[in-house]
């Protein structure tokens, strides 16, 4: 039950955010924040304007679109589906940013949250199935291949 949910969830997780970094350019970086929970839907919220809001870190630079914005999110088991502002699909200016970075960054990030295992991506309420050269047909899973190691 809902009720239940809500007690089991922490008020507050730390939990490790990716960005990109000048010189790495394989990987996704990490910064280390700490959210506020209470539930699912809130951490996932949070966990989201916090990548909206970008690194702390001067060596690292933002991967999603600038003016993207967060319109809603519905947690469906433990797929969560994204609605993002139409900014999203604007191509960054920053060529050194992948579109695989963009999406990873995104879903190696929220995937981060205890319960959460894939990400659905829409953009103003509509469904995408692509995202440049990814595949998004089916939900997006956590991939570790452009993590940086701890």
């Amino acid at each position: 039950s809902e009720t239940r949910n809500q007690e089991t969830f922490p008020s507050k997780i730390t939990i490790n955010f990716y960005f990109c970094s000048l010189g790495e350019e394989e990987k996704l970086v990490l910064e280390k924040r700490t959210i506020k929970g209470g539930s699912l839907q809130s951490a996932i919220i949070n966990a989201v304007q916090q990548l909206l809001k970008g690194p702390d870190k001067s060596y690292h630079f933002p991967v999603i679109p600038g003016g993207t914005k967060l319109l809603d999110v519905e947690v469906y088991e433990n797929i969560v589906k994204i609605n993002l502002s139409e900014e999203f699909l604007e191509k960054s200016l920053d060529t050194r940013i992948l579109d695989e970075y963009i999406i990873y960054s995104i879903v190696d990030t929220v995937t981060e949250i205890p319960g959460i295992d894939g990400v659905i991506f829409y953009i103003e309420g509509k469904r995408i199935k692509a995202y440049g050269n990814v595949d998004l047909s089916i939900p997006a899973i956590r991939n570790e291949d452009y993590l940086e190691k701890d």
